[in-house]
C-alpha cells in the first residue's frame, strides 16, 4: 500500500490519517489472538484500571484496530490539526497500583483546541488503520459497553531520534534496535496466521 499525495497532505493538515477496513479482519485476528494472549498475563507492563480492564500493554502512532470501534466502545478521538499547536500542557494522572501514569491534559485546553476544529472518533472494521501524529492530542473514553475494543497502537520514532536516556520501562521504549522500519509483504499477516 502506498500513500498518495492527498493522504499525506491531509496527515499534515489533522494530523492523523484513517484507513477504513485497511486490513482484511481475518488479517487481523492473528493480532487479535495474540492480544488476547498478552491480556491475560499478570505482567508489570499489564496496564490495568481500578475494574481490572486492560489500558495498556507493551506500548509500542500507528493503531491497527482488531475489533470493530464504534461510538459505544470508546473510540479514538483525535483533535484534527492539535498537533500544530506546538508543546502543550499536559499532567500526569495516575493509574491504580503505581503504574506509569497516563498523560492528559487540563479541559480548557482540550476546549481551545476543539474550537476550531472539533473532536473526530474515526469508527471502523477490525482490520482499519489510524496513523497520528506523537503531538497529535488525543483521548479514549473508557468502554460503557459490552463490545471490546482492541488496539494495537505502535509509536514510531526516526532512527536519529533514538532516546539516550530512557526514563520510562523498558516495555514502553525499545532501547536496543533502532533500524528503520522496513515495509513487509501485503500478504505477510496471511502468511504468519498459517
Amino acid at each position: 500500500m502506498r500513500l498518495t499525495d492527498a493522504d499525506i497532505d491531509r496527515f499534515r493538515d489533522e494530523g492523523y490519517l484513517f484507513l477504513p477496513g485497511l486490513f482484511r479482519p481475518d488479517e487481523a485476528a492473528p493480532l487479535r489472538r495474540e492480544t488476547d494472549r498478552i491480556a491475560a498475563l499478570h505482567r508489570e507492563e499489564v496496564l490495568r484500571d481500578d475494574a481490572g480492564e486492560l489500558r495498556a500493554a507493551p506500548a509500542m502512532n500507528c493503531a491497527a484496530f482488531l475489533d470493530e470501534a464504534i461510538e459505544f466502545n470508546g473510540p479514538l478521538m483525535p483533535i484534527p490539526g492539535s498537533h500544530g499547536a506546538g508543546l502543550l500542557d499536559d499532567r500526569d494522572s495516575p493509574l491504580p497500583g503505581g503504574k506509569s501514569p497516563l498523560r492528559t491534559l487540563p479541559r480548557a485546553a482540550v476546549a481551545a483546541l476543539a474550537a476550531g476544529r472539533g473532536i473526530a472518533a474515526p469508527k471502523g472494521s477490525a482490520g482499519s488503520v489510524i496513523f497520528f501524529s506523537g503531538g497529535l492530542a488525543h483521548a479514549s473514553a473508557p468502554n460503557p459497553g459490552p463490545w471490546t475494543r482492541y488496539v494495537v497502537d505502535v509509536a514510531c520514532n526516526p532512527a536519529g531520534n533514538a532516546i539516550p536516556r530512557p526514563t520510562r520501562p523498558a516495555y514502553y521504549a525499545e532501547r536496543s534496535d533502532f533500524a528503520p522500519l522496513r515495509p513487509l509483504s501485503d500478504d505477510c499477516l496471511d502468511r504468519a496466521a498459517a
